[in-house]
């Protein structure tokens, strides 16, 4: 769960009840009015962000460098999505993205990739 308000996200571990939220643990706690209480956000649907298009990206670095930036805004899982390509580019960003979701280094989860477009067809395909 993060704790969120207008001026920097704050992290720590609480259990949420129907009457109250519990704090487990807790170093530094600070009460502040008008914070709100979220799980992660999840984004489905995102094609790039802070000058990282996904569909252009030449490595995994640069879907871990978009996970990074979400994170920050607590997005805690993503779907990097294309518009329509031919199957070897749509390919590519689909293994690229398999090696980013494994990095040790991403900050957000990559659920998978979104392939956007208005349909497939197969014949198109090859």
């Amino acid at each position: 769960m993060h704790l969120i308000n207008k001026i920097e996200p704050y992290y720590t571990n609480f259990t949420l009840t129907k009457s109250k939220a519990e704090i487990i643990e807790c170093e530094d706690c600070i009460a502040t009015p008008g914070v709100a209480i979220t799980p992660g956000f999840i984004d489905i649907h995102m094609h790039g962000h802070g000058g990282v298009d996904v569909n252009f990206i030449s490595s995994e670095k640069d879907l871990v460098k978009l996970s990074t930036m979400f994170s920050e805004h607590s997005v805690t899982t993503f779907l990097p999505t294309t518009v329509s390509f031919p199957i070897d580019k749509l390919a590519e960003i689909a293994e690229l993205a398999y090696y980013a979701s494994i990095s040790e280094n991403k900050r957000a989860d990559i659920a998978g990739v979104y392939f956007e477009g208005p349909y497939f067809i197969i014949e198109n395909l090859e």
